[in-house]
């Protein structure tokens, strides 16, 4: 194969990644060399970065020509953030944190898909891995365990939430019994309509007390939330921004899921990924798809960062999360009409570290706690 000759190991090593991620076997990539010049042979887009870019992307010509844009708007998007030098320029910190703010509400760099834009500020970014911000940390999580299989660049070592158990609750107080000793009464065929009476109000005392735990506050053990796995994702027929997932969840037959999550996050995160599923709310038709449960998201306050929540790695799908001082056996399917789940949700947050929490107890497994990408977000 031709080769291709860059000024650092830096370059060299984005040449590499970007081969890799347009889908060049070993055979078809182009071999690199460190030397004094940037040289490549087409050099028809320019003679520095981008147009060494544009050269090995054009050598696959479906996810090569897709890493350069999907369109000529976002093609030339995705140039102007590729630099115009015959190396790949080291980024300053004031620079990562105008990427932190770009990176705030998307998953991408440019567009809503990968492309030499990520693979080049990746690179660029690389030494200031240890202090990244956090929307630069996880997209920088992102493209490693995407695209950089060989680990030819840093990986970034996150600082996962610690788990401090809660300490208990506080017991509820018993309310005291009222001191209700009735004076025996004799049996005196004169007293039996006192004693029918006292029967039916009885009777109405016992059905209000039944009556009370239906009032309660609905508690989090109502919820039926277990770990399962994405086997399959694809696109509504009917609706751009929903997914159809299919989650096996340890049960005799994996479930059908609808999600609004295109807008969020791209089929390729949502392809095999872990997830938290609530499976106990009633069936219900999507756009004319059946969903039988929902994915569990942190979502920011303006909507416009969301995520699936993240169980620990080393989970058996089917897991069930749970709660500490909440024991009570989940229902077998939530009532619609006493809009339990509803009542349950505002109480379903991350903390400033990202941990999942309700009312500030942890998202529990046997692994440890329930995170989330998106910390002092809601969880629905």
């Amino acid at each position: 194969m031709v080769g291709v000759t860059v000024p650092e190991e830096r370059t060299a090593r984005f040449v590499r990644l970007l081969a890799s991620a347009s889908g060049l076997s070993a055979a078809a990539s182009p071999t690199v060399a460190v030397g004094s010049d940037l040289s490549f042979p087409n050099t028809s887009s320019g003679s520095d970065v981008w147009g060494l870019s544009v050269y090995v992307a054009s050598l696959c010509n479906g996810a090569g020509e897709r890493l350069l844009g999907g369109s000529e708007e976002q093609r030339l998007e995705v140039e102007s953030l590729v630099d115009k030098e015959t190396s790949v320029v080291p980024y300053a910190a004031d620079k990562v944190e105008c990427l932190n703010d770009r990176l705030a509400s998307r998953t991408f760099v440019a567009g809503h898909t990968l492309t030499v834009a990520d693979l080049y500020v990746f690179a660029a970014v690389e030494k200031l891995a240890p202090k990244f911000p956090t929307h630069v940390a996880r997209w920088y999580d992102f493209v490693s365990c995407t695209v950089d299989s060989d680990q030819l660049f840093a990986k970034l070592s996150l600082d996962k939430p610690a788990f401090e158990a809660p300490p208990p609750p506080t017991p509820t107080p018993k309310p005291a019994k009222e001191d209700a000793a009735a004076e025996p009464e004799a049996a005196a065929p004169g007293k039996k309509k006192d004693k029918k009476e006292k029967k039916e109000k009885k009777k109405e005392g016992d059905a209000g007390a039944a009556a009370a735990p239906a009032d309660a506050e609905p508690t989090v053990d109502l919820l039926d939330l277990r770990v399962g796995r994405i086997t399959k994702v694809e696109r509504h027929p009917d609706a751009d921004a929903l997914y159809v997932e299919t989650i096996d969840l340890g049960e005799a037959e994996p479930r059908q899921i609808v999600s609004g999550l295109v807008k969020f996050v791209p089929e390729e995160r949502m392809q095999g990924r872990m997830v938290v599923v609530v499976c106990n709310l009633k069936p219900a038709k999507m756009r004319n798809v059946m969903s039988y449960g929902m994915v569990l998201c942190a979502s920011n306050d303006a909507h416009d960062a969301v995520d699936p929540i993240n169980p620990p790695e080393g989970l058996q799908v089917g897991e069930r999360i749970t709660f500490e001082g909440y024991s009570a056996e989940p229902l077998a399917q939530l009532p619609p009409k006493k809009k339990q789940f509803e009542a349950i949700a505002p109480h379903l947050v991350t903390s400033d570290k990202g941990l999942c929490t309700y009312k500030g107890v942890p998202f529990m497994t046997s692994a440890g706690p329930v995170t989330a990408t998106i910390p002092n977000a809601h969880i629905a």
